[in-house]
């Protein structure tokens, strides 16, 4: 029989042992979150190009990364202060940026910026310049005011605001102030009025707006804005009160103004043009009460 130590001598040469010692201060390296690798590479933005015109442009581009983008963000102004934002468009890698209500001729600077699905930024700088005037004929509107005494013969001679809004995105392209002669009208030469086609705003000084939708400027001949309609129509008067464009609104506010200038002999309130402020000026204000003009 035999002896217990004798069966432990036996166990114990038959057991390989193996130890592995870690120092207590080695660490294991950690895994990144998610359980894959990390990624460091910013996108690559390129094939930047713009398309421009008096006062719009599209900034167009590509990015592309080892992941996803995640957005883009686009900047831009006169400087490389920047100072504008716009809203950027597009998905996969292809992006584009409209920008609208800029000024002819002027340069424009631009800042792109996208971020991949790891917050890593890439980034592209440019720049662009809007299209300076090319319409170098004659614009000639015009206006009359109603209620001018007498009616015929010319007493026309008025203050007045021009606006050219572009037909389709209703940016304001254009703006400047008139003065009209006796016979109403007025000439404007081209330099600085952008080719294009245009909604045209005149506002007078003491009227109601009239607009003109879809006028063609173009070069090679002289354009014509007849707000008369051939002689059928008469700019609304009566919106006195206030300064510059107004509130383009008939109300008690004018009524009241007239009522202070009364028998005076400023001319703007003087809405007939007989010499001065009286009840028949009063009377064509209340003529036309809570009307409104067209849209500024």
């Amino acid at each position: 029989m035999a002896r217990a130590k004798d069966l432990l001598y036996s166990a114990s040469q038959d057991i390989d042992v193996s130890l592995r010692v870690t120092s207590s201060t080695e660490e294991e390296p950690e895994e990144p979150p998610g359980g894959g690798p990390t990624d460091t590479n910013p996108p690559v933005i390129s094939n930047v190009s713009s398309t421009v015109n008096f006062t719009t442009s599209t900034v167009s581009w590509t990015a592309v990364d080892d992941n996803a983008i995640l957005n883009c963000t686009f900047y831009y102004g006169e400087s490389t202060a920047y100072g504008h934002s716009a809203t950027v468009a597009g998905s996969g890698s292809s992006f584009y940026a409209d920008l609208s209500g800029l000024l002819m001729g002027t340069d424009y600077y631009f800042l792109i910026s996208c971020l991949d699905t790891y917050g890593n930024p890439g980034t592209a700088t440019g720049m662009f310049s809007t299209l300076a005037s090319e319409f170098k004929n004659n614009l000639i509107i015009l206006a009359k005011p109603e209620k001018r005494v007498p009616k015929t013969g010319g007493n026309y001679d008025m203050g007045a605001t021009l606006r050219l809004y572009d037909s389709t995105t209703k940016a304001l392209a254009y703006s400047t102030d008139l003065s009209f002669g006796a016979t109403g009208s007025t000439t404007i030469s081209g330099n600085g009025i952008p080719v294009g086609t245009y909604d045209a705003m005149l506002k007078g000084e003491a009227h109601l707006a009239k607009r003109i939708i879809n006028v063609n400027i173009v070069n090679g001949s002289n354009t014509t804005l007849d707000f008369t309609q051939a002689n059928t129509f008469y700019l609304y008067t009566g919106d006195v009160q206030g300064t510059g464009l107004k509130d383009n609104f008939v109300d008690i506010l004018d009524v009241s103004k007239e009522d202070i200038e009364f028998n005076s002999s400023q001319k703007i309130f003087d809405l007939n043009r007989d010499g001065a402020v009286d009840v028949l000026d009063i009377s064509a204000v209340l003529t036309n009460f809570n009307m409104r003009g067209d849209a500024v």
